[in-house]
């Protein structure tokens, strides 16, 4: 929880910065699932930033599920270590950030 707090502070302080949240999950069950168990984390980790303050347009959610796994033996060491988000912070520009109107209206009509 600090480290996303480091994170926040730096991101609300810098309005041309983004971040993407990869998220990660283990080799347990079907890969479909897998990619929905990814999301989820890496939703949750974005729920956490925006309750502190960044700006949804400034994050980018993504599953990789258990592709990227870091190993691949079946222990619990193993297992705990696959079960992560990744956050990648980079400068992209506000233009960049802004969700396009198109997408916006789309996603209403859905």
């Amino acid at each position: 929880k600090a480290a996303l707090q480091r994170h926040a502070t730096f991101l609300k302080g810098e309005p041309d910065w983004g971040v993407l949240l990869t998220g990660y999950t283990d080799q347990q069950g079907s890969m479909s699932f897998n990619k929905i168990l990814g999301m989820k984390r890496a939703e949750t980790v974005k729920q956490q930033l925006m309750a502190q303050g960044v700006p949804e347009s400034a994050i980018r959610t993504v599953s990789l599920g258990e592709e990227g796994a870091l190993c691949i033996d079946s222990s619990d060491v193993c297992r705990r270590m696959n079960r992560r988000v990744h956050l990648e912070m980079r400068k992209v520009g506000q233009g960049h950030l802004v969700i396009p109107a198109a997408a916006v209206e789309t996603a209403r009509r859905s």
